[in-house]
């Protein structure tokens, strides 16, 4: 019994031994159980407390991030503004220059327009030549014709015969001379040599225009020739006739009267036919061509040499009074020098030259002339 009793109690006892290590593997294991749980929880707040730490970073991050680009930014539109302030300092200074250039231009025209004051011989009370001396008591060394004009370069002082002399400076026969003159028959002009210029160059332009009409026809300038076949009472014979400038004859009327008024026109300007041509036809109109008469039956014997020089008498606003003196080489004298010609006035002697006092009117339009009464030359 005590056997069966120790077998029950030790049954019991390792039962209760069983029960007790299975209780205590069961603590253990609620204990691990735990200690895992409290790892896991533990894990799950470090998890979180990282998870936490970087979704508290990410705001950091994104605001230093917009500041770079801020910064970044800033940068890029101080710079803009400085190249952009740069640029219109440059502008500035450009524009500053351009109108500096542009004054210049401006004061280098009215300049121009105004023009240098012009100094010429007078002729009021003689027409002799000017005498021109080597110095103010020295030889006289040439003459001055009327109107010739000079550029003052000093004043000279004085002698008992002239109370003022000057050196002055000249052009004559296309070279350039210095020496001394009384300023007592130097005159300084109305005109101004813009002025004077303009004048020359209508008065140019009409002398031109009266020498080609003296015996054949003005055609402006000419290029070419053309041939016409002409019959006259039975003969045959070739008229010359020389391409104008310009292509119809109303084109070079309108172009005459930009330089001499209607009234002084002496050919009459009107178109030939050319299937019909007459000898001295002067003008025909071929194939969008016009063609102005260049051959002629007489001669005009001419002594004028071309050179002229003028004085402005009187000015208005519409109008401008000149005297104009005409140089001619003194048909007594040509055979006295064969070197001496029209075609060659350079080499003839100043004592071989005679002048011709006539007179000129123009018309004046905001300094533009046209010759309205015009005494040519003989």
């Amino acid at each position: 019994m005590e056997d069966i009793e120790k077998e029950i109690a030790g049954e019991e006892v390792l039962d209760n031994e069983e029960i007790t290590k299975e209780e205590v593997h069961d603590d253990i294991e609620i204990v691990h159980d735990d200690e895992l749980n409290n790892e896991k929880k533990n894990k799950k707040k470090e998890d979180d407390t990282i998870r936490f730490s970087k979704r508290g970073s990410d705001p950091d991050k994104k605001r230093n991030i917009i500041i770079i680009i801020l910064i970044v930014v800033a940068i890029i539109l101080i710079g803009i503004i400085g190249v952009l302030a740069l640029t219109k300092k440059d502008s500035k200074s450009n524009n500053k220059d351009d109108n500096n250039k542009t004054e210049e231009v401006v004061k280098e025209k009215d300049t121009e327009e105004i023009g240098k004051k012009v100094s010429y011989v007078s002729c009021d009370d003689n027409t002799a030549p000017l005498n021109v001396r080597n110095s103010i008591s020295g030889d006289i060394i040439d003459g001055l014709t009327c109107f010739k004009q000079v550029e003052i370069l000093e004043d000279a002082g004085s002698t008992d015969a002239c109370d003022k002399w000057y050196k002055i400076n000249y052009q004559k026969k296309g070279s350039s001379y210095t020496g001394y003159a009384c300023g007592k028959y130097i005159k300084e002009s109305s005109s101004d040599s813009v002025a004077i210029k303009k004048m020359r160059e209508v008065i140019d332009k009409a002398n031109k225009y009266y020498d080609d009409n003296l015996v054949m026809v003005y055609c402006g300038e000419t290029t070419g020739t053309k041939t016409i076949k002409i019959n006259q009472d039975g003969h045959d014979f070739d008229g010359q006739y020389l391409k104008s400038e310009f292509k119809s004859i109303d084109e070079l009327k309108k172009h005459i009267l930009t330089f001499i008024d209607e009234s002084l026109i002496k050919v009459k300007l009107e178109v030939s036919d050319h299937n019909n041509p007459k000898m001295y036809d002067n003008y025909y109109e071929i194939d969008g061509n016009l063609y102005c008469r260049d051959y002629s039956g007489k001669g005009v014997l001419k002594f004028y040499t071309g050179n002229y020089d003028i004085e402005v008498v009187s000015e208005t606003d519409n109008n401008v009074n000149l005297k104009i003196a005409y140089e001619y080489v003194d048909e007594n004298k040509l055979d006295e020098d064969g070197k001496c010609s029209l075609a060659n006035v350079s080499a003839c002697p100043s004592s071989y030259f005679k002048y011709v006092i006539k007179n000129i009117t123009l018309s004046k339009d905001n300094g533009n002339y046209i010759v309205t009464k015009m005494e040519f030359h003989d």
